[in-house]
């Protein structure tokens, strides 16, 4: 009777083991494995479970890469498709309106270097008053963004109004706490900055500026193409 006892205990365990492993063989990776006893039954589904979690993991990551992935698909496509390759003011447009809708953000911008001096001013804007946008002239060095275009380097603030600065003060006067921005650089130079931003306070992730970089890239490519576009119908 005990070894009958027994036999049935194992052999249940071993069944809901059986199981679990099926589970995790069709991609049911969500529920835990339950581990009752510390034998060498209990070891295989502390095993078992472990995998689990570390599978789940993986599968989560590779989600997000994939979907990543995807965004920066479908801004190439958006910068490919343009009916006007010289239009310099659609390329920035497209890119930070699907750009704004990828990271759900409230507010963003596209400022490119322009003028005899060099400042920057926006080529496209969301989110911000076009009375106020229309007279930002930003040099390198000046507030969070010049320091972007200064450096050449991407960069976050939590809170912006730890920087004080006309534009850096406008964006806080918009409700506006955290941003992030990337410069637009070609091999030789920087051309300009995208940042976007939001109402929350919170530090945003290395992949989170990973991504915008990417977005960056493809942004100058179609930038310095509609720009030699330009010149070729010029000359």
């Amino acid at each position: 009777l005990f070894v009958a006892i027994i036999t049935r205990d194992v052999l249940n365990r071993i069944r809901m083991l059986t199981n679990a492993s099926r589970r995790m063989a069709n991609g049911d990776l969500t529920n835990p494995i339950r581990i009752s006893k510390k034998d060498e039954v209990g070891i295989l589904a502390q095993t078992l479970e472990d995998m689990r979690i570390r599978l789940q993991a993986s599968y989560g990551d590779l989600e997000k890469k994939t979907t990543k992935l995807s965004s920066l698909l479908s801004v190439s496509e958006i910068l490919t498709s343009l009916p006007d390759l010289s239009d310099l003011d659609s390329a920035p447009s497209s890119t930070l309106d699907k750009t704004l809708e990828i990271m759900g953000a409230d507010c963003g911008g596209i400022l490119l270097l322009e003028g005899k001096r060099l400042a920057l001013r926006y080529r496209a804007h969301r989110g911000l008053p076009a009375k106020f946008v229309t007279k930002v002239r930003l040099k390198a060095g000046e507030g969070f963004i010049g320091q972007i275009l200064k450096t050449g380097v991407s960069a976050s603030v939590e809170n912006i109004r730890t920087i004080h600065n006309d534009h850096d003060d406008l964006l806080a006067s918009e409700g506006l706490r955290s941003l992030i921005g990337v410069p637009l650089r070609t091999k030789d130079s920087t051309l300009g900055v995208l940042y976007i931003a939001i109402r929350k306070t919170r530090k945003f992730s290395t992949s989170e500026l990973q991504f915008l970089e990417g977005i960056a890239r493809q942004t100058t490519n179609a930038i310095e193409n509609a720009r030699l576009h330009q010149e070729v119908q010029q000359k």
